[in-house]
């Protein structure tokens, strides 16, 4: 199951970039079935995730009005573009979502600082994308922040500099699909 904060993410900022509306301040709300459980201790800092029962309480929390009507509107008619009514149409769209996406997480070269960097959807570069990581997890220190560690021996992604309950080591950028580690040296 991949990360569902960093789905839920990317998805508010491809519906963002996809309304032309990137000043909106978006909730980030995962709500999971009631039979789920949740083994997180402290509340997440970007976004709600909670059990299906309590969404009504976490919507209520959000009173003040942003958008008009006419502007709910514009959305719903903008949105509504997306639907699709043809099957066969829903499911080529939907293989070529999950191939890019599986595209992404196999251990493809990463990009060398010589070369652009393009994200796939949220026209964001790709160290914007890494800062928005690291924001939702202090506890990596990227390249650019320890200087360079090199690239996985496994998957040739970029290493990271991380803390761990024994201590500090040096893991690759795409844990948890690769899981190759380095004792760092004291």
């Amino acid at each position: 199951m991949y990360n569902p904060i960093w789905q839920n993410f990317g998805h508010i900022q491809s519906l963002k970039t996809y309304l032309e509306i990137e000043e909106l301040e978006m909730q980030s709300i995962i709500a999971f079935s009631s039979d789920a459980t949740l083994k997180f201790k402290e509340p997440f800092e970007t976004a709600h995730v909670i059990k299906v029962n309590k969404l009504k309480n976490v919507i209520k929390k959000y009173v003040d009005i942003v958008l008009s009507e006419a502007e709910l509107k514009d959305i719903n008619v903008s949105l509504e573009q997306l639907s699709f009514t043809d099957k066969k149409q829903k499911r080529r769209v939907k293989t070529a979502h999950l191939k890019s996406v599986k595209s992404k997480q196999s251990g493809q070269k990463p990009d060398r600082p010589n070369q652009p960097k393009v994200d796939f959807k949220l026209n964001k570069s790709v160290s914007e994308k890494i800062e928005s990581v690291v924001e939702l997890n202090p506890s990596i220190r990227t390249v650019s922040q320890v200087g360079s560690l090199g690239y996985c021996p496994r998957c040739t992604r970029e290493l990271v500099e991380r803390k761990g309950k024994f201590g500090e080591f040096v893991g690759c950028s795409a844990f948890p699909k690769c899981r190759y580690t380095l004792k760092k040296e004291a």
